[in-house]
């Protein structure tokens, strides 16, 4: 299955996953309750709970990947000060003076 970004941002993630699944597959996911008419809401709803389930683990993560830098002032900053923010480490630099 190929899906572009732009169709999981406009929500068609679950429609695309039970056009790319077959029954017994939709079955093992969703159960055999769902009528079909509702499947798409019950595949939503199972991957908003996954997401809140994984967001305690996500965010750092993300957070993490967005601090990185491979500048060699900001990584002999953080040597000392190794839980200075990327955003005041690069304001230190900037306004720094030659000693």
């Amino acid at each position: 299955m190929r899906i572009s970004l732009g169709e999981v941002l406009s929500g068609h993630l679950p429609e695309r996953v039970l056009g790319f699944l077959d029954e017994a597959a939709i079955t093992r996911l969703l159960g055999a309750e769902v009528p079909k008419s509702q499947r798409v809401h019950a595949l939503r709803e199972q991957l908003a709970d996954y997401v809140l389930s994984q967001s305690r683990d996500i965010a750092p993560a993300v957070y993490h990947a967005r601090e990185e830098s491979d500048d060699p002032g900001i990584i002999s900053l953080r040597h000392d000060h190794p839980d200075l923010d990327l955003s005041l480490a690069r304001r230190l630099l900037d306004t720094a003076r030659p000693a």
